[in-house]
């Protein structure tokens, strides 16, 4: 009879035991596939429990949201930028419409954030502001313990001229052209590359200084075309200017000693450095205005330039080898685009530039 009573308690026992593993194993699985360890994803395959790794294995399930993001990270590339698709239908100067005063929409079909170690404004304005000149974004990464950069030498004479110079977003259509210029009294475009000729109805030539900037070609673009419909006073400098004529249907010379000459040198033989030449300036236009003189020397450095001049612009000053070296649309507050570079004479102490810069604030105001 004791050993039966054994035995029985023995059995009793292992049911007990028993109970307690299957219970065990139910809290166990339950942890693993129904809890926050691998919260939805569905389709991890190892999580903590109770300090230890359980494994488990189970049919591949994946959620649309999964199966997105499995998508983009395959391994292969994000399609590059199409550039014809961005591009815009410029006609020539001769036949495109004259929509630069009524104010209307343009018939185009027009075509990144530079980050520096200086201050950018941001968020709403107040009455107390004073005029805010937007730089256009370049997509340069520059750091203000460098040689200073362009963007920089524009943020100082714009703070030199008595204004509050904030650096644009990108733009890449009209719509967000129109929102980087949201509450911005006047405009720069600085210099740079060379401007795609995909965009004036050219192919690139043997001197074409490549690649392009696709991004930055489509952003000055929208925001000048925007600029120039909206009459928000604006200084395109180099680069700047030569957009603005392409903006207006007109066309570049892709390289200057190629296709006019060497009797002006417009930047050093090997394309490091500035030069300088004379220049004549054009009595009664918005130049003249500024510099009350008939001729000047000025610096300069670039390789291409106007050729065919776009539709409401007027020349206001050649070089001596007849590149056009400052231009202005007519009916407009301040619409001046100068082949020269105010910013550096200004850093180089020639304090006469200023003038510029107080010109375009006082447009705006």
């Amino acid at each position: 009879a004791r050993k039966k009573k054994v035995r029985i308690t023995q059995t009793f026992a292992a049911c007990i035991a028993l109970i307690v593993l299957l219970a065990v194993g139910i809290t166990v699985n339950g942890r693993v596939s129904g809890e926050g360890v691998f919260g939805n994803t569905g389709n991890a395959a190892e999580g903590h429990v109770s300090g230890s790794t359980v494994t488990v294995e189970q049919e591949d399930v994946t959620d649309e949201s999964d199966a997105s993001e499995e998508d983009v990270s395959d391994g292969s590339e994000a399609p590059a930028v199409s550039f014809s698709s961005n591009l815009p239908e410029v006609s020539s100067a001769s036949d495109k419409e004259d929509t630069d005063n009524d104010g209307g929409k343009s018939d185009r079909e027009p075509m990144f954030d530079a980050k520096l170690d200086v201050p950018v404004t941001t968020g709403s304005r107040t009455a107390e502001d004073g005029v805010q000149v937007g730089i256009a974004w370049t997509g340069n990464m520059v750091s203000s313990d460098k040689i200073p950069s362009i963007e920089l030498l524009f943020y100082q004479a714009i703070v030199q001229a008595g204004a509050e110079p904030v650096f644009l977003d990108k733009a890449s259509d009209e719509a967000s052209a129109a929102a980087v210029l949201d509450g911005i009294d006047c405009l720069v475009v600085c210099g740079g590359s060379d401007i795609d000729p995909a965009i004036y109805g050219e192919t690139a030539g043997e001197f074409f200084e490549g690649p392009a900037f696709t991004e930055r070609d489509i952003s000055d673009f929208w925001v000048l075309d925007v600029a120039i419909r909206s009459d928000i006073p604006t200084l395109s400098v180099c680069r700047g200017m030569q957009m603005l004529n392409v903006v207006c249907g007109g066309s570049l010379v892709q390289d200057i000693p190629s296709e006019i000459g060497t009797s002006v040198l417009h930047r050093e033989s090997d394309g490091d450095d500035f030069v300088s030449h004379n220049i004549t300036i054009r009595q009664e236009g918005l130049l003249w205005s500024l510099e009350m003189m008939g001729s000047k020397s000025v610096n300069s450095f670039h390789h291409q330039c106007v050729k065919e001049l776009g539709k409401g612009l007027t020349v206001d000053a050649t070089a001596d080898d007849g590149v056009v070296e400052a231009i202005e649309m007519d009916g407009k507050r301040f619409m001046l685009g100068l082949q020269y570079h105010p910013e550096r004479a200004l850093a180089d102490g020639e304090t006469s530039y200023l003038t510029y810069f107080q010109a375009l604030i006082n447009a705006a105001a």
